[in-house]
């Protein structure tokens, strides 16, 4: 540097700072950009900050400038663009129970612009002096995205012992939104429809309850339709979706899919008798039908453990009969309903 007559500085090898006014000046949030398709927060601020000190749980998204509807985040992880800037990243991870789960959940925020607000709480954030971010009661958002993303069904689980089928997703499903789908076996190529309705025709589900993890009651129609079918391991059961036939909690219709089950839960509980009947078959011959709680199957059928025995027999021995055979009736097949006659020995050794 020289002055006006050209003269060069006198060289200096250090010199002193006279004065020095500390920055004291926390920083300034400019903008707060939100993504529900990305899961992400942009934050720029008005000066660089230091990424370590950003703490997420110490910012909450409301749905008012009020707070009338809040969600703290939890689980958020952060970076900045690139480390120590302006700008900060925070990523709202879309696991089971994350914080995007509570936002979705919530129905009353983060559904648009004007009902996406961001609050820091007091040392949120710093500057990179240790200044930190004055807080602001709500912070508008600025720009926002909103949740297109279809839904997609991550895997479902077939207990044939409870009835039930668990089918799971990989955000939040709303409960009111679900619609009929179907089963198949992948080896008869038989479909069965899940139409909703009372049990025990069709199938029940709790309408009020929204989350990642549906369950459907089978009703024993349906249930019973499954066991004949001979559907009993995984591989032999898929699920058909359309997109119609559940919704995110935005509207979004599920990703259109045909998948096999995870897992299969093997029905352990034994058949019971609901009622036994004597008729009368086409050829005048003499039935017994048996009445189930579900489906059996004919060739398990062991005459020899049936055992009629007269009535009451008060002050007496009761007279039994244990039978040798059955003929099963003409079109017998597995069935809830299980009809056959006495054979020729039986009837003389009822006699």
């Amino acid at each position: 540097v020289a002055d006006t007559s050209a003269n060069a500085i006198e060289p200096v090898t250090r010199a002193a700072v006279q004065h020095f006014f500390p920055d004291i000046v926390p920083p300034v949030l400019m903008a707060f950009q939100m993504d529900m398709n990305l899961g992400r927060l942009v934050l720029t601020f008005d000066e660089i900050v230091r990424i370590s000190s950003v703490a997420t749980s110490k910012f909450a998204i409301l749905g008012d400038v009020l707070g009338s509807t809040s969600v703290r985040l939890t689980n958020a992880s952060v970076t900045g663009l690139p480390n120590n800037a302006q700008t900060v990243l925070i990523i709202i991870n879309n696991q089971t129970g994350s914080d995007l789960d509570a936002l979705k959940l919530a129905q009353t925020l983060a559904t648009l612009q004007n009902n996406s607000y961001l609050r820091m709480d007091p040392f949120a954030i710093a500057d990179m002096r240790g200044n930190a971010e004055v807080p602001e009661t709500a912070f508008a958002c600025t720009s926002f995205v909103d949740d297109t993303t279809l839904p997609r069904l991550s895997s479902f689980v077939l207990d044939m012992n409870a009835m039930t089928v668990a089918l799971s997703f990989d955000e939040p499903i709303r409960g009111t939104s679900v619609a009929a789908f179907a089963f198949q076996n992948p080896q008869s190529l038989t479909v069965y429809s899940v139409v909703f309705g009372a049990a025990p025709l069709l199938a029940t589900w709790n309408s009020a309850i929204n989350g990642r993890v549906l369950t459907i009651v089978l009703g024993e129609t349906l249930a019973n339709a499954l066991k004949k079918d001979r559907i009993q391991a995984a591989s032999l059961v898929d699920v058909i979706l359309n997109q119609s036939a559940v919704a995110d909690m935005i509207g979004n219709g599920i990703a259109p899919v045909q998948q096999h089950a995870a897992a299969y839960i093997a029905d352990a509980t034994p058949p019971t008798v609901r009622a036994i009947d004597i008729a009368v078959g086409p050829d005048g011959e003499n039935q017994l039908v048996f009445t189930f709680d579900e489906t059996v199957f004919i060739s398990t059928v062991q005459y020899p453990a049936v055992q009629l025995i007269s009535g009451s027999c008060p002050g007496a021995p009761c007279v039994s009969y244990r039978l040798a055979g059955g003929i099963p009736a003409v079109g017998s097949e597995d069935s809830t309903i299980f009809t056959f006659s006495f054979t020729a020995n039986d009837i003389i050794g009822i006699k």
